[in-house]
């Protein structure tokens, strides 16, 4: 796994197709991994576009829960 903790990103953007299909448990690994390889600056931008129809409450809950 590439590692570069000197790296800070201030902006993580999901886009493109339909990444609110991702469950919380799949968005979750994927967090890991960018906190894991990458610092990611406590006042990042972070954004998922999503289609209304692929969202409840319980999902949202837990994207915002990721952080």
């Amino acid at each position: 796994m590439y590692k570069d903790k000197g790296l800070a990103l201030d902006t993580v953007f999901f886009g493109g197709g339909t990444p609110s299909l991702l469950e919380v448990s799949e968005l979750q690994r994927i967090f890991d991994s960018i906190r894991n390889s990458f610092t990611l600056l406590s006042d990042a931008e972070i954004s998922l576009e999503a289609n209304p129809g692929t969202l409840n409450k319980e999902k949202l809950i837990g994207y915002y829960n990721i952080g």
